[in-house]
């Protein structure tokens, strides 16, 4: 099975491709990882872990809309080196790879250990990078889904680029993450606005997957918000009236869903579940029960247990 999570705004994603591609056997490429963000913003010092047994040799492909289909001029100036400057873009290459996280624990990472892919799949790679800045430049990516470009968001625009990795790569592990909807501090109908945007985006994707070959029959999608909301509004109200609202401020920011879709032989179809059945900490020990490495991650790694209850 391939799980795809869906997750507005949850750091704990970025751990999941570490346990995924450390347990599979053999180690699996990072072309079947990926984590697809509007950006890494706040996220920067969790792109990877720093345990010795994992770390960022371990770590995802990561690919955002804000910096390959708004900004592609700014990509789109490569040029054929000779081999003597590619030995030096290489060198220089390496140098920033080994430096992009050792501040995080320095101590805790080799210095020849970081993210990578394999010559092949880094040409592949580049490759789909070219026909998305061709995509980009052409403007194909306006109203490709039937809509008015104004009614698209950052969201949305997220969703269709993992859309791409999908029907490119038909990746194992892809993590989406949503960050438009974390407004309700400040701007409540804004943040009812982005979550009718966020629900299309998400059921688009699933519409996607379906019309993947590869994918349509082998495709788990889990959707997971990173909390609830306070019961209580704070004290700012925007243009229509209405109070922003906080977390973590009472036992409302506890309260979160938890949807998951797939194939009827493997997932419950249209079974909802009142009743407290888990935490957001289980999510990580679910996809790991997904893709049979659960039993094999080291006692103390893992707090949460899989949401059996969602599958047959």
């Amino acid at each position: 099975m391939k799980p795809i999570l869906v997750s507005a705004n949850t750091p704990a994603a970025l751990l999941y491709p570490e346990y995924y591609r450390k347990h599979s056997s053999p180690a699996t490429s990072a072309l079947q990882t990926w984590w697809v963000s509007n950006g890494i913003g706040e996220n920067e010092k969790l792109a990877h872990s720093s345990d010795a047994n994992y770390g960022s040799s371990f770590g995802a492909n990561f690919i955002s809309p804000n910096y390959v289909l708004y900004n592609y001029e700014a990509i789109d100036v490569c040029k054929t080196f000779s081999s003597s400057e590619q030995l030096k873009t290489n060198k220089l290459r390496t140098f920033l790879n080994n430096n992009f996280e050792n501040p995080l624990n320095a101590s805790s990472i080799a210095a020849d250990t970081y993210f990578s892919n394999t010559p092949e799949n880094k040409t592949r790679i580049e490759a789909f990078l070219s026909q998305l800045i061709q995509k980009g430049k052409t403007g194909q990516y306006y109203e490709s889904w039937g809509l008015p470009n104004a009614l698209m968001n950052g969201d949305m625009y997220n969703v269709m680029l993992a859309e791409e990795v999908l029907r490119t790569f038909k990746p194992e592990l892809c993590v989406v993450n949503m960050t438009e909807t974390d407004v309700c501090h400040r701007n409540f109908s804004q943040y009812c606005n982005n979550l009718q945007k966020a629900d299309y985006a998400a059921a688009h994707l699933w519409q996607t997957i379906q019309s993947i070959p590869e994918m349509a029959n082998d495709t788990i999608l889990i959707i997971a918000p990173e909390h609830g909301r306070d019961w209580e509004a704070n004290s700012i109200v925007d243009e229509y009236g209405r109070y922003a609202i906080d977390h973590g401020g009472d036992d409302g920011s506890n309260e979160i869903f938890c949807m998951v879709a797939g194939p009827s032989d493997k997932v419950y179809q249209n079974n909802i579940i009142n009743a407290i059945q888990g935490e957001s900490i289980d999510i990580v020990p679910t996809i790991a029960h997904i893709l049979g490495f659960y039993q094999d991650i080291p006692g103390g790694f893992l707090n949460g247990t899989p949401l059996y209850a969602a599958f047959k």
